[in-house]
């Protein structure tokens, strides 16, 4: 599957991620900058694609809330592959399952 996936570069698709935790990074000045780390990533059809991902705590992501050690959180992001890495970005239309 991640051959399909590379072939569609710049495209949105639906994936399906584990909740692991919410942790935080210091910024130089200023307040910190708090992330969600989902585990598994998976396409719609149940490959792993990313086994961890960060993504920033949105106000998008902060809706869906509260989250449980092993709540799967819904989500479309934009595909963009390099040489041998695939990355996703841009989360939308994110909801808790």
């Amino acid at each position: 599957m991640k051959e399909t996936i590379i072939n569609t570069d710049h495209t949105r698709a639906t994936f399906y991620g584990t909740f692991h935790t919410i942790g935080y990074k210091e910024t130089y000045k200023g307040k910190p900058i708090f992330s969600i780390f989902l585990k598994n990533i998976k396409d719609e059809s149940g490959n792993i694609i990313i086994e961890e991902k960060s993504f920033t705590l949105s106000k998008r992501f902060n809706d869906c809330r509260p989250f449980n050690e092993g709540s799967v959180i819904q989500f479309s992001a934009i595909v963009k592959s390099d040489n041998f890495e695939i990355k996703i970005q841009n989360p939308s239309k994110i909801k808790r399952i």
